[in-house]
């Protein structure tokens, strides 16, 4: 029984490390800051045989890596079946949209968010959902947004009105004659895209927050 408890801690401890790696080499010291873990606790999933942490611990590795609890509890099959390097993609305020650059990632920041992508991309941004688009998002969605992405027939992307300086959530129509912009609250509301608007990007996934 000890025996199998060891490997069973041994896999954790591989795929943590595995997990760690795809994110830009995160170390320990940083990852405790940002899960809320102990720095002793994964410091003894990495290192000590007999580390028993608590499904509490393991959901919040799973959480912050944004990735099945398979991918830290399994044999290594996650790693080997699917081809992708974790992101570091930057949660930022809807009031800075316009003015946000990409590749303009700062160590500093203090908020973002890992994502599974076939490349690394350092364009990517996130956004949180507020009430306006509820029910589609909750609120305290996180948005993840790619700005270089060929907005298709029904994708939902982010615009921006140039006169107002606002954004928004729309659906995208490609169907007619010229592009359409479709209400996430109203169905009915449909406007036509016109030289005050602008696709700052789409969405291309949405992280769930279970917790509000």
């Amino acid at each position: 029984m000890r025996n199998v408890k060891k490997i069973a801690t041994q896999i954790l401890s591989d795929n943590l490390l595995e997990l760690m790696r795809l994110a830009n080499n995160i170390s320990p010291t940083q990852l405790s800051k940002e899960t809320g873990i102990p720095q002793a606790t994964i410091h003894r999933i990495l290192k000590d045989p007999d580390a028993n942490p608590t499904i509490s611990t393991i959901n919040q590795l799973t959480t912050f890596f944004n990735v099945p609890f398979d991918a830290l509890l399994g044999n290594g099959e996650f790693f080997h079946s699917q081809h992708f390097v974790i992101s570091k993609v930057p949660v930022i305020p809807w009031g800075s949209i316009q003015t946000f650059k990409a590749h303009s990632i700062d160590e500093t920041m203090k908020l973002y968010v890992l994502v599974e992508t076939e490349t690394d991309r350092h364009d990517l941004f996130a956004l949180t959902s507020t009430q306006s688009l509820s029910p589609r998002f909750p609120v305290g969605t996180t948005l993840i947004i790619d700005p270089v992405k060929i907005p298709e027939d029904g994708n939902l992307v982010l615009v921006t009105y140039k006169t107002f300086g606002n954004s928004v959530v729309r659906e995208l129509i490609l169907n007619g004659p010229k592009a359409q912009l479709l209400s996430l609250q109203d169905e009915e509301k449909i406007e036509i895209m016109d030289k005050n608007t602008e696709i700052r990007g789409v969405i291309i996934k949405a992280i769930f927050n279970y917790e509000n």
